[in-house]
């Protein structure tokens, strides 16, 4: 008996919690919510014409409801399909269409609260086709730094299709930005065209660029350099007398570089005594840097 009593004390508990999940459930499924969701716009143009003007691409719609079903209408692909008959009339070239006429069939309780914009302004133009160069655009860095030779770009030359007013004043398109390349090195690689507007379409995503690079900045070494002194004693001798010093830099500036006006110094301290090792720096112009002193300390004799 008291067995039975117990387990029928634990079903009850057991029912308790699955009602109390299940109404839990319910309430939170059924509390109304707002969601935004972004819809994409097809438009159906007829041949021979392209888009003049620069239109949205997608409409927002706002929805409400109970939680569960607007957020398993969200997942749903929708698109706004604008098929050239419900629009196109020979000869007529500016259109003002009205995209309350797609409306999407709505679950039971989902309603829909607002659309922006209701009205697509379209504005059409005969398409022109057109071959226009391809330049290659390299990083300001890349060009301070290397010296880019045989620029080749395969095909040299791409379609470009569009409104016919736009296409008219293209002539060349730009590849993206290189923004790293090996350094002495012959090589080639593919590189995108971005598309910078939307009316006009590329026929060709990407080209072949070969090229042969060369470092602006070298490395040269410089022998025999004098140190100068900077001292408020007299010195008797120093040991050595002169030093090596390798430079990295831009090619030009160091080609008009020469040893007399490279600046090694020596700092040699107030209190020093009879003998001390000093550490050489130097003074170089600028885009020059010094890569090694040899030896990079001196032995300086005081009288």
């Amino acid at each position: 008996m008291i067995k039975k009593y117990f387990s029928r004390k634990f079903f009850l508990k057991i029912f308790s919690l699955m009602a109390s999940l299940f109404i839990w459930m319910y309430v939170v499924s059924s509390a109304e919510i707002e969601i935004t969701k972004l819809v994409p716009v097809k438009i159906e143009l007829p041949d021979g014409m392209s888009i003049k003007n620069e239109m949205t691409k997608e409409v927002t719609f706002r929805f409400r409801g109970p939680g569960l079903f607007v957020r398993k209408y969200l997942e749903k692909d929708l698109t706004i399909d604008v098929k050239k008959n419900r629009f196109y009339k020979k000869g007529i070239t500016k259109y003002n269409i009205r995209l309350e006429q797609f409306k999407f069939k709505l679950p039971i309780g989902v309603e829909l609260m607002s659309m922006e914009p209701r009205i697509l302004q379209l504005n059409l133009e005969r398409t022109r086709e057109k071959l226009v160069k391809v330049k290659p655009v390299f990083s300001q860095k890349i060009l301070d730094q290397y010296n880019i030779k045989e620029i080749k770009v395969f095909p040299d030359k791409i379609k470009i299709s569009g409104p016919r007013s736009l296409v008219k004043g293209i002539n060349i398109v730009e590849t993206k930005t290189i923004e790293d390349l090996k350094s002495n090195d012959t090589s080639s690689f593919f590189v995108t065209i971005p598309r910078t507007d939307s009316r006009i379409l590329l026929h060709e995503k990407a080209v072949e660029i070969s090229y042969t690079l060369q470092s602006k900045n070298i490395e040269f070494t410089f022998t025999q350099v004098p140190i100068i002194f900077q001292s408020v004693k007299l010195i008797k001798n120093v040991n050595p007398k002169l030093i090596t010093v390798k430079v990295f830099g831009d090619e030009s500036k160091i080609k008009k570089l020469n040893k007399d006006s490279i600046q090694v110094i020596g700092y040699v301290p107030k209190d020093a005594a009879n003998q001390v090792e000093i550490e050489l720096t130097t003074e170089l112009p600028d885009g020059i840097k010094a890569l090694e002193l040899s030896p990079k300390k001196v032995t300086v004799d005081l009288e």
